[in-house]
């Protein structure tokens, strides 16, 4: 979050021949400490973090500051978004043996292949996902078919009026995968579980959202070739055994909430600043647990928000769960720098108060 650099710019520095300079040298130990904590050793969660830097606070400022009630509350469920209906394009009068040799390519199942495992049982109960990742292959093994010159003019005919309809389906195909895939929801939901500082930097799930992505511009296109080759569930089973999104989604607002509490019941305390055992306190708590927790947790938090935040929203743009994604996601996460702001801000009176 760039805290020293936001620091530095707003002068958070001691003055050098200040009757009270010795009182002030946290500030200068406060940019080294927040580069060399940045980087090391394990903490507890966020929630864990700031509920301790809380109880600090209040011990030490003596004051009440409780935690707020709605700590753990979910978000609201996602609109249950009807799926868009797509018609049924029956493919089983064509002739099969034609379509088992025409376009074959290697490791690619034929058109007959596909449309046998379409009309089979297990093909007509297929998750959204399953139904995206078909749709695409019989594209890819539509278009090799309709190259092959050995097939008969009647059926290519045939074949190419398929196509163009089948085409036509895609983006409803690729609307009810993003709104209705449940692994997909689950993410965009959240969970009750904040990260820490061994969820990892969230490069699987990075990964899997801009596979999902590149997934998403092939289609628009009409790059089926290289579409087909992204495996759609193997995406959503890294999303879902990371959990990196939705317990994103949960530190960010978890977080907000607790700072923009705190900040709030912070204004109502009249600084006794320069009485020496308070300060002295004070700096500890600063040292010990805003920056040495709490700052490490967030800056922990902000890189992965950093990284997977940008391209959720792309995959979600022009749907009507990019609200949702924003109230979720971004929105927790800019008003979460703010209160950062404000919070350090308050050190900074402090020291303000100190000096003068």
């Amino acid at each position: 979050m760039k805290v020293l650099k936001w620091m530095q710019n707003r002068h958070l520095v001691c003055i050098k021949h200040s009757p009270n300079a010795g009182n002030c040298i946290w500030p200068f130990r406060l940019g080294l400490l927040l580069i060399c904590l940045w980087f090391s050793g394990c903490t507890p969660n966020s929630d864990t973090a700031l509920a301790d830097y809380r109880d600090r606070l209040e011990r030490t400022l003596k004051l009440e500051l409780p935690a707020p009630t709605a700590l753990k509350a979910a978000m609201p469920e996602l609109s249950d978004s009807p799926a868009v209906p797509i018609s049924d394009i029956r493919l089983d009068l064509l002739d099969m043996l034609a379509l088992d040799s025409c376009g074959l390519q290697p490791n690619q199942p034929s058109l007959g292949h596909l449309i046998a495992e379409r009309n089979s049982s297990l093909g007509k109960v297929m998750a959204y996902s399953s139904q995206l990742q078909y749709e695409i292959k019989l594209l890819r093994a539509l278009t090799a078919c309709l190259n092959d010159k050995n097939v008969p003019t009647d059926l290519r005919a045939t074949l190419a009026n398929i196509f163009a309809q089948k085409q036509q389906q895609l983006p409803a195909r690729l609307l009810n995968f993003l709104l209705r895939d449940p692994q997909l929801r689950q993410q965009i939901y959240g969970s009750q579980r904040p990260l820490d500082l061994t969820s990892g930097q969230g490069a699987e799930t990075l990964s899997a959202l801009q596979n999902l992505l590149q997934l998403k511009q092939k289609l628009l296109d009409h790059n089926y070739h290289e579409a087909s080759v992204i495996d759609i569930n193997q995406q959503l089973a890294v999303l879902y055994q990371g959990q990196i999104l939705a317990d994103l989604q949960h530190s960010l607002r978890s977080n907000l909430t607790q700072l923009q509490t705190l900040n709030q019941q912070l204004k109502l305390w009249n600084p006794a600043w320069c009485k020496a055992e308070t300060q002295t306190v004070l700096q500890q708590v600063l040292v010990q647990v805003f920056i040495a927790q709490v700052q490490r947790q967030f800056a922990h938090q902000d890189g992965i928000a950093q990284q997977l935040i940008p391209p959720l929203i792309a995959l979600y743009a022009d749907t009507v769960f990019s609200r949702e994604i924003e109230s979720r996601f971004y929105q927790p996460w800019q008003q979460l720098h703010s209160e950062l702001k404000i919070h350090i801000g308050w050190w900074q009176q402090l020291q303000s108060t100190c000096v003068q």
